[in-house]
């Protein structure tokens, strides 16, 4: 397993911290995560970005602003399953 899935492992981990048992995100690689079909609200998407971003400065020292782009409404109106924020990241870093 490479740095970036552990770190977005965490960041879901963290995200199932804050949800039920019975809604806990799962970590397939083809989990839809984010857009009009995705499984996080705005507030799930944002906390989602924000703590991949700090685990990647702290566990690779390496910046990215993945809110700002993620965020933005082109981007949000695809679905992105795990695979392909994975896979976008590693284009960014």
């Amino acid at each position: 397993m490479s740095d970036l899935s552990k770190i977005l492992d965490k960041a879901i981990d963290e995200l199932n911290e804050l949800r039920e048992d019975n809604n806990q995100i799962k970590k397939s690689r083809d989990c839809l995560l984010i857009g009009p079909n995705g499984i996080l609200d705005s507030l799930s998407t944002a906390t989602f970005m924000l703590s991949i971003e700090n685990q990647i400065e702290r566990d690779l020292g390496k910046q990215i602003d993945m809110t700002s782009i993620f965020l933005d409404d082109e981007i949000l109106s695809k679905d992105w399953k795990l695979k392909e924020i994975e896979t976008w990241i590693n284009e960014k870093i």
